[in-house]
């Protein structure tokens, strides 16, 4: 009698483990099916995919086109923009951004609706920096309906034997409560930083200066952090 009960609690037990490893089969099947096609389902949607001229950076898609330019769809209120930008979100995360740069764009634009702003820079530096300019420009005026400021280029001295044509002199000293000035300057490091109403833009060479003016047009659109 007791070995018929020691048999058929040894068959329960059998039947147990037998049980527990179907359990164990069938939820790394689940998981397997899961996985494979989470996979392939990825790899079937190109957006979700990095590539040398395909990028997702925060949800926001960037495409290289023939003319090496990124191009990144926005709908800003209500109206489709295809903007172009030379380096993508992940090449300038490595910009320095102060917070008080930020913070001094957003309370002027919040005290000052339609406010003047000066882009300037040294009129002896290469295009590259009248390139980075006019990304800025398109941003800050009204090109794509953004923040939509009064923008006018400048210049921070005098051309040698020139009057200096139609760009008036400014530098961060002409700054005020009603006048933003951005400041492109070529010098000994990447990074955007503030002096009162004046944005300086630094950069190492004139190269690098249009990525650090990707690098605050990406803080404004709030694509980076």
């Amino acid at each position: 009698m007791e070995e018929k009960k020691s048999k058929e609690s040894k068959d329960k037990n059998s039947n147990k483990s037998v049980m527990i490893l179907l359990i164990i089969i069938a939820v790394v099947c689940v998981l397997f099916v899961v996985i494979f096609f989470a996979i392939k389902g990825a790899s079937n949607n190109p957006s979700n995919v990095n590539t040398a001229n395909h990028i997702v950076f925060n949800n926001y898609v960037f495409d290289k086109q023939s003319d090496n330019i990124w191009y990144s769809q926005f709908s800003i209120r209500s109206q489709p923009y295809n903007i172009p930008f030379y380096y993508n979100p992940y090449e300038v995360e490595n910009v320095s951004i102060s917070n008080e740069s930020m913070k001094t764009l957003a309370s002027f634009i919040n005290l000052h609706p339609g406010a003047t702003v000066y882009i300037t820079l040294d009129p002896n530096e290469s295009t590259k920096v009248v390139v980075a300019a006019v990304q800025l420009a398109r941003i800050f005026g009204q090109k794509y309906n953004i923040l939509n400021m009064d923008v006018y280029a400048a210049i921070t001295s005098q051309i040698q034997g020139n009057d200096s044509g139609t760009y008036p002199v400014i530098t961060c000293q002409n700054a005020t409560n009603d006048t933003l000035v951005l400041y492109i300057d070529v010098a000994d490091e990447d990074s955007i930083t503030s002096q009162g109403n004046c944005i300086i833009m630094k950069s190492f060479n004139a190269n690098e200066s249009i990525r650090i003016a990707d690098a605050m047009t990406f803080r404004i659109l709030r694509i980076t952090p």
